[in-house]
């Protein structure tokens, strides 16, 4: 059984993707980290670059984002709150 993966462009210039996998259906959430960071202190946190994924963040070469996988994040929920 094939997983179905949905790209879903909530900001076209953003620079993560945000990776919310179940076993039938993955989603990805191009977001930009910015955003993130001003909206969530959990997400200011994450970006800094002590954690693996600020220095990711920063290392990413352009026009290849970083991919964060949640995968224990509820896709929808997580989907509505990026919008």
């Amino acid at each position: 059984m094939s997983q179905e993966t949905s790209v879903v462009n909530i900001d076209q210039d953003g620079d993560v993707i945000l990776e919310l996998s179940r076993p039938v259906r993955k989603v990805q959430l191009l977001v930009s980290s910015k955003v993130l960071t001003l909206a969530s202190p959990v997400f200011a946190r994450m970006f800094k670059s002590q954690y693996k994924e600020g220095l990711s963040s920063s290392s990413s070469p352009l026009g290849n984002p970083m991919v964060i996988p949640l995968t224990d994040d509820d896709q929808e929920a997580f989907t509505l709150m990026c919008n």
